[in-house]
Protein backbone atom coordinates (compact mmCIF):
# COMPACT_ATOMS: atom_id res chain seq x y z
CA UNK A 1 0.00 0.00 0.00
CA UNK A 2 1.41 3.58 -0.91
CA UNK A 3 0.54 6.01 1.54
CA UNK A 4 -0.11 9.76 0.35
CA UNK A 5 -0.86 12.93 1.63
CA UNK A 6 -3.03 15.60 -0.82
CA UNK A 7 -2.51 18.89 -0.43
CA UNK A 8 -4.32 21.96 -2.39
CA UNK A 9 -5.53 25.19 -1.02
CA UNK A 10 -8.96 24.97 -3.14
CA UNK A 11 -11.08 22.20 -1.14
CA UNK A 12 -12.89 20.86 -4.58
CA UNK A 13 -9.50 20.20 -6.22
CA UNK A 14 -8.91 18.34 -2.59
CA UNK A 15 -12.45 16.38 -2.63
CA UNK A 16 -11.51 15.40 -6.62
CA UNK A 17 -8.46 13.87 -5.41
CA UNK A 18 -9.99 11.86 -3.01
CA UNK A 19 -12.82 10.74 -4.91
CA UNK A 20 -9.92 9.68 -7.96
CA UNK A 21 -7.66 8.28 -4.83
CA UNK A 22 -10.84 6.00 -3.29
CA UNK A 23 -10.78 4.26 -6.81
CA UNK A 24 -7.44 2.63 -6.83
CA UNK A 25 -6.40 -0.06 -4.35
CA UNK A 26 -3.32 0.28 -3.54
CA UNK A 27 -3.21 3.84 -2.63
CA UNK A 28 -4.38 4.99 1.04
CA UNK A 29 -5.03 8.66 1.43
CA UNK A 30 -3.37 8.93 5.38
CA UNK A 31 -4.39 12.45 4.92
CA UNK A 32 -5.67 16.12 2.85
CA UNK A 33 -5.07 19.76 3.38
CA UNK A 34 -5.73 22.64 2.15
CA UNK A 35 -3.83 25.15 4.63
CA UNK A 36 0.25 24.56 3.77
CA UNK A 37 1.79 25.22 7.47
CA UNK A 38 -1.23 21.96 8.32
CA UNK A 39 0.22 20.09 5.80
CA UNK A 40 3.84 20.38 7.23
CA UNK A 41 3.25 20.17 10.45
CA UNK A 42 1.80 16.71 9.99
CA UNK A 43 3.93 15.75 7.64
CA UNK A 44 7.02 16.19 9.73
CA UNK A 45 5.85 13.17 12.13
CA UNK A 46 3.71 11.22 9.72
CA UNK A 47 6.09 10.19 6.67
CA UNK A 48 4.10 9.72 3.49
CA UNK A 49 5.62 7.56 0.81
CA UNK A 50 3.95 9.63 -2.39
CA UNK A 51 2.29 13.41 -2.18
CA UNK A 52 -0.25 15.41 -4.62
CA UNK A 53 0.52 18.60 -4.07
CA UNK A 54 -0.21 22.06 -5.35
CA UNK A 55 2.53 24.35 -6.57
CA UNK A 56 0.52 27.43 -6.54
CA UNK A 57 -0.71 28.34 -2.88
CA UNK A 58 -1.04 31.12 -0.17
CA UNK A 59 1.38 30.66 2.46
CA UNK A 60 3.58 28.03 1.75
CA UNK A 61 3.80 27.41 -2.23
CA UNK A 62 4.49 23.71 -2.77
CA UNK A 63 8.05 24.33 -3.35
CA UNK A 64 8.25 25.81 -0.23
CA UNK A 65 6.82 22.88 1.44
CA UNK A 66 8.80 20.70 -0.20
CA UNK A 67 11.62 22.70 1.21
CA UNK A 68 10.65 22.33 4.70
CA UNK A 69 10.21 18.56 4.65
CA UNK A 70 12.78 16.50 6.90
CA UNK A 71 12.36 13.92 4.07
CA UNK A 72 12.00 13.88 0.61
CA UNK A 73 8.72 11.49 -0.33
CA UNK A 74 8.15 11.24 -4.07
CA UNK A 75 5.60 14.23 -5.51
CA UNK A 76 3.45 14.99 -8.22
CA UNK A 77 2.67 18.16 -8.56
CA UNK A 78 -0.96 19.23 -9.33
CA UNK A 79 -1.20 22.88 -10.74
CA UNK A 80 -3.70 25.07 -12.96
CA UNK A 81 -0.61 26.80 -14.70
CA UNK A 82 1.54 24.88 -16.83
CA UNK A 83 4.31 27.52 -16.53
CA UNK A 84 4.71 26.24 -12.92
CA UNK A 85 5.99 22.68 -14.29
CA UNK A 86 9.50 23.53 -14.81
CA UNK A 87 9.97 24.81 -11.04
CA UNK A 88 9.25 21.33 -9.90
CA UNK A 89 12.92 20.15 -10.94
CA UNK A 90 14.63 20.56 -7.64
CA UNK A 91 12.54 18.19 -6.23
CA UNK A 92 12.72 15.45 -9.19
CA UNK A 93 8.89 15.78 -9.41
CA UNK A 94 7.26 12.48 -11.23
CA UNK A 95 4.49 14.40 -12.72
CA UNK A 96 2.49 17.51 -13.18
CA UNK A 97 -0.91 17.25 -13.30
CA UNK A 98 -2.87 19.78 -15.09
CA UNK A 99 -6.24 21.00 -13.79
CA UNK A 100 -9.20 19.56 -14.47
CA UNK A 101 -7.86 16.69 -13.28
CA UNK A 102 -9.30 13.43 -14.66
CA UNK A 103 -9.35 10.06 -13.25
CA UNK A 104 -7.58 8.70 -16.35
CA UNK A 105 -4.58 11.38 -15.78
CA UNK A 106 -4.27 10.88 -12.21
CA UNK A 107 -4.21 6.98 -12.82
CA UNK A 108 -1.45 6.94 -15.10
CA UNK A 109 0.75 9.29 -12.59
CA UNK A 110 -0.51 7.05 -9.81
CA UNK A 111 1.32 4.11 -12.41
CA UNK A 112 4.43 6.06 -12.58
CA UNK A 113 4.85 6.62 -8.90
CA UNK A 114 4.44 2.90 -8.17
CA UNK A 115 6.78 1.92 -10.32
CA UNK A 116 8.92 4.70 -9.34
CA UNK A 117 8.48 3.31 -5.29
CA UNK A 118 8.46 -0.57 -6.16
CA UNK A 119 12.11 0.21 -7.81
CA UNK A 120 13.27 2.23 -5.02
CA UNK A 121 12.37 -0.53 -2.45
CA UNK A 122 13.99 -3.12 -4.74
CA UNK A 123 17.29 -1.31 -5.37
CA UNK A 124 17.17 -0.14 -1.25
CA UNK A 125 15.61 -2.51 0.92
CA UNK A 126 15.78 -1.41 4.93
CA UNK A 127 15.53 -3.66 7.28
CA UNK A 128 13.33 -4.50 10.21
CA UNK A 129 15.37 -3.86 12.85
CA UNK A 130 18.61 -2.14 11.77
CA UNK A 131 20.86 -0.51 9.71
CA UNK A 132 24.62 0.32 8.18
CA UNK A 133 26.41 3.83 8.86
CA UNK A 134 30.10 4.41 8.17
CA UNK A 135 31.93 6.22 10.40
CA UNK A 136 35.42 6.87 9.47
CA UNK A 137 36.68 3.40 8.17
CA UNK A 138 34.77 1.66 9.75
CA UNK A 139 31.13 0.15 8.95
CA UNK A 140 28.78 0.14 12.06
CA UNK A 141 25.30 -1.55 12.97
CA UNK A 142 22.70 0.60 14.16
CA UNK A 143 20.31 -1.29 15.63
CA UNK A 144 16.64 1.04 15.44
CA UNK A 145 15.88 0.12 19.24
CA UNK A 146 19.09 1.10 20.75
CA UNK A 147 19.03 4.93 19.01
CA UNK A 148 18.18 7.19 21.38
CA UNK A 149 18.48 10.54 19.39
CA UNK A 150 20.10 11.83 16.62
CA UNK A 151 21.49 15.42 16.50
CA UNK A 152 23.36 17.08 13.38
CA UNK A 153 26.64 18.63 12.70
CA UNK A 154 27.17 20.50 10.23
CA UNK A 155 27.48 17.59 7.26
CA UNK A 156 27.62 14.51 9.86
CA UNK A 157 25.06 13.57 12.46
CA UNK A 158 25.73 12.04 15.42
CA UNK A 159 23.99 8.96 16.67
CA UNK A 160 23.71 8.35 20.34
CA UNK A 161 22.91 5.49 21.87
CA UNK A 162 23.01 3.96 25.50
CA UNK A 163 26.36 3.95 25.98
CA UNK A 164 27.88 4.90 22.65
CA UNK A 165 28.08 7.72 19.78
CA UNK A 166 28.29 7.42 16.18
CA UNK A 167 29.61 10.42 13.55
CA UNK A 168 28.11 9.70 9.88
CA UNK A 169 28.33 12.01 6.80
CA UNK A 170 25.49 12.50 6.26
CA UNK A 171 22.01 14.70 7.14
CA UNK A 172 18.71 14.36 9.85
CA UNK A 173 16.69 14.19 6.87
CA UNK A 174 18.26 11.43 4.96
CA UNK A 175 18.83 9.78 7.91
CA UNK A 176 14.58 9.61 9.25
CA UNK A 177 14.05 7.60 5.84
CA UNK A 178 15.30 4.75 7.23
CA UNK A 179 13.93 4.64 10.15
CA UNK A 180 10.76 3.31 11.32
CA UNK A 181 7.87 5.57 10.86
CA UNK A 182 6.50 6.84 13.76
CA UNK A 183 9.14 6.34 16.32
CA UNK A 184 11.52 8.69 15.04
CA UNK A 185 10.41 12.20 15.02
CA UNK A 186 12.23 15.66 14.50
CA UNK A 187 12.22 18.17 17.21
CA UNK A 188 14.46 20.75 16.22
CA UNK A 189 17.00 21.68 13.19
CA UNK A 190 19.35 19.64 15.03
CA UNK A 191 17.47 16.74 16.80
CA UNK A 192 15.63 13.74 15.79
CA UNK A 193 14.44 11.94 18.69
CA UNK A 194 13.61 7.80 19.58
CA UNK A 195 10.13 8.51 21.26
CA UNK A 196 10.13 5.10 22.96
CA UNK A 197 13.31 6.33 24.86
CA UNK A 198 12.04 9.71 25.97
CA UNK A 199 11.88 10.00 29.98
CA UNK A 200 10.47 13.05 30.67
CA UNK A 201 8.85 16.60 28.68
CA UNK A 202 8.84 19.73 30.39
CA UNK A 203 9.44 23.39 29.29
CA UNK A 204 9.58 22.39 25.52
CA UNK A 205 12.55 20.15 26.29
CA UNK A 206 12.28 16.46 26.58
CA UNK A 207 14.83 14.20 28.81
CA UNK A 208 16.90 11.06 27.10
CA UNK A 209 19.46 9.40 28.65
CA UNK A 210 19.71 12.69 30.85
CA UNK A 211 19.96 14.94 28.35
CA UNK A 212 18.14 17.86 27.83
CA UNK A 213 17.24 18.19 24.29
CA UNK A 214 15.52 21.41 22.75
CA UNK A 215 11.78 21.02 20.74
CA UNK A 216 12.03 24.03 17.92
CA UNK A 217 9.21 26.00 17.60
CA UNK A 218 8.91 24.75 13.76
CA UNK A 219 8.22 21.52 15.51
CA UNK A 220 6.52 21.98 18.55
CA UNK A 221 3.08 22.46 17.86
CA UNK A 222 3.26 18.72 15.76
CA UNK A 223 5.28 17.32 18.66
CA UNK A 224 2.92 17.48 21.32
CA UNK A 225 -0.50 16.40 18.94
CA UNK A 226 1.83 13.12 18.78
CA UNK A 227 2.33 13.09 21.90
CA UNK A 228 -1.03 14.20 23.59
CA UNK A 229 -2.20 11.33 21.12
CA UNK A 230 -0.80 8.76 22.63
CA UNK A 231 -1.65 9.70 26.46
CA UNK A 232 -3.98 8.42 28.51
Amino acid sequence: MIRTAIIDDEPEAVEVLKRHASKLSKLSVQASFCIAEEALAYLSINPVDLLFLDINMPGYTGLELMRQLPYRPKVIFTTAYEQYALDGYEFEALDYLLKPISFEAFRRSFSRAEKALTTTAYASPVSEISFFVKDGKKTIKITYKDLRYIKACGNYVELHGENNRVITRTSISNLLQKLPDGRFVRIHNSYAINLDHINSIEDNHVTINEVRLPIGERYRNAFWELICYQMF
